[in-house]
């Protein structure tokens, strides 16, 4: 469906981000699913970019402004 569609779009470009440096700092939802969270975790880790957790994809959606459970975030540069 279109839903899963835009959420693996976003998955990929934030991965795409970390990869080519331009993603900052990463923020990653602790309640998020671990099919998302893990290959963030290892991604940040080989390529030196800092992760933050953030207690949970409520409060991140909350923090972005938008009323939507967000399981992920970047700053980007």
């Amino acid at each position: 469906d279109m839903i899963a569609f835009l959420r693996e779009n976003a998955l990929y470009s934030l991965k795409d981000s970390i990869k080519n440096s331009t993603a900052k700092v990463v923020y990653i939802a602790t309640d998020a699913e671990n099919h998302v969270k893990d290959p963030l975790y290892q991604l940040c880790t080989e390529c030196g970019v800092p992760v933050i957790e953030v207690p949970s994809m409520k409060e991140m959606g909350q923090a972005l402004g938008i009323e939507v459970n967000t399981a992920t975030a970047a700053i980007l540069l």
